[in-house]
């Protein structure tokens, strides 16, 4: 069981230590000749100090109340928070005081980097183009994208020139009349974009019992499949191709051109990109 007599002078005795602890921390800030620095070092040593007595001073209140008769408890508290509190607002003042302190320290250093720093030159402007460099980089852009293969890219995925071409495939009196033949060079519809669609060669009509050309058999770069007639778009082009003659004849082989006249459209579709070339 420990003393309260001991236990109330040890608390006396830290009480003194705060006290002494504010008056130097009181010194310091009020001091003239003492550089900001230097109070900022000085104050953060004695303000942890001071924490440190105050925790030590709560401690030892709490020794003493344990040891006291339950009837002086109350007071006991009451007189030992009056005096902590005190402690306590004499730490916030001079930590708020070390906090001005140091702003002030860092602003300062801050204008001191600030005008000490060297001056870097502004980098020279960038003239402008002149109208020669101007009319340069237009020649430049002329031999990069000639105007004839801008031209012949813009017909090919011209919708004229699709709608053209499917106007061979005629539906009269709701019978279907094929308008392609073996050789024929077709494009092949699919989902994608119309520059991507591939070219194929008709190598095979598929006839149905009824006598009617509803699909072929094609060739294309990536090997042979069949499509129907509605998915064909013909060209203009006609390949030729090798016909094997029967058994009965001769086993040579004969190369048989399938040609057609060429179409109003497609004369004045090539007399088009032919004006378009040369401009």
């Amino acid at each position: 069981m420990a003393d309260p007599a001991r236990l109330t002078a040890s608390r006396g005795g830290n009480r003194a230590a705060a006290i002494r602890l504010i008056n130097r921390i009181t010194n310091i800030v009020a001091d003239g000749a003492t550089t900001r620095a230097q109070k900022i070092h000085e104050l953060q040593k004695k303000i942890v100090s001071l924490e440190d007595k105050i925790t030590t001073i709560e401690d030892i209140d709490k020794a003493i109340q344990e040891e006291l008769e339950p009837e002086d408890v109350e007071a006991e508290i009451e007189a030992a928070d009056t005096h902590n509190q005190t402690l306590r607002d004499a730490r916030d003042g001079f930590t708020f005081q070390l906090k001005t302190l140091q702003d002030a320290e860092d602003a300062a250093n801050a204008t001191l980097a600030l005008a000490t720093a060297p001056v870097v030159p502004a980098a020279p402007a960038t003239p402008g183009p002149s109208a020669n460099n101007a009319g340069n980089f237009r020649r430049h852009l002329r031999k990069c994208h000639p105007r004839p293969q801008e031209a012949l890219r813009q017909f090919k995925s011209h919708q004229e020139y699709l709608t053209s071409l499917r106007e061979r495939h005629n539906v009269s009196n709701k019978r279907f009349e094929s308008t392609v033949k073996i050789g024929d060079v077709v494009l092949v519809h699919n989902e994608g974009p119309r520059l991507e669609w591939k070219l194929a060669v008709i190598e095979k009509l598929i006839i149905i019992p009824d006598g009617e050309v509803r699909a072929t058999k094609i060739r294309t770069a990536g090997g042979k499949t069949n499509r129907p007639i509605s998915k064909l778009y013909p060209l203009e082009v006609t390949e030729t191709i090798e016909i094997s003659s029967p058994p009965s004849q001769s086993a040579s082989s004969v190369p048989v051109p399938a040609t057609r006249p060429k179409r109003k459209a497609a004369i004045a579709a090539n007399e088009r990109i032919r004006n378009m070339a040369e401009e």
